[in-house]
């Protein structure tokens, strides 16, 4: 991260000489879930050689580190660029542009994933909230259902008591 910042701020040959420093540590982690980093420290290392117009270091350092990320597209995008931008300060075009291509597929590729992840978010959310009204309607329903029960069950003691009180009249009457 340090190299990384240096590399930021133009001082390549401290980011080169912290760099170099990790290269044992990071030539041996190859496979699994060690290679977490590996495309980013070879990026930095890359990106360091090409800031001190070290063109052919930083094609051979970027290319191992998209070989050792075995495919894995976030840590080999910025190699590519690295490379492209190696090959374009040589002068050799053609491998720039071949380059070139593989950084704006990646950078693609990668906004086409991201794009799909966020819509899947997106619809999961509205199936939540679907589901969520849904549910509430449920239970609204279910809550007039048991009101119109106790409404029902009200009228139709109010009904018996006013019969009650009916036959009451009636007989009073009758009886006076």
């Amino acid at each position: 991260v340090r190299a990384g910042i240096y590399n930021n701020s133009g001082d390549f040959q401290k980011a080169l000489e912290i760099l170099q420093e990790l290269l044992p540590f990071y030539e041996s982690r190859i496979s699994g879930a060690q290679r977490f980093g590996v495309g980013f420290f070879y990026y930095n290392l890359a990106s360091a050689y090409l800031g001190l117009h070290q063109y052919k270091k930083a094609i051979t350092n970027a290319k191992i580190g998209i070989d050792k990320m075995n495919g894995n597209l976030y840590g080999s995008l910025e190699n590519y660029r690295v490379i492209y931008e190696s090959y374009k300060a040589l002068g050799n075009h053609k491998a720039a542009l071949d380059y070139y291509q593989k950084y704006i597929n990646g950078r693609d590729a990668v906004t086409e994933l991201r794009n799909s992840q966020k819509v899947n978010k997106q619809e999961l959310a509205f199936q939540y909230e679907q589901k969520r009204i849904s549910d509430s309607l449920q239970q609204e329903r279910q809550k007039l259902e048991r009101e119109l029960v106790f409404q029902k069950e009200i009228s139709r003691q109010k009904n018996s008591r006013n019969i009650l009180l009916a036959f009451g009249v009636i007989a009073a009457l009758l009886a006076l």
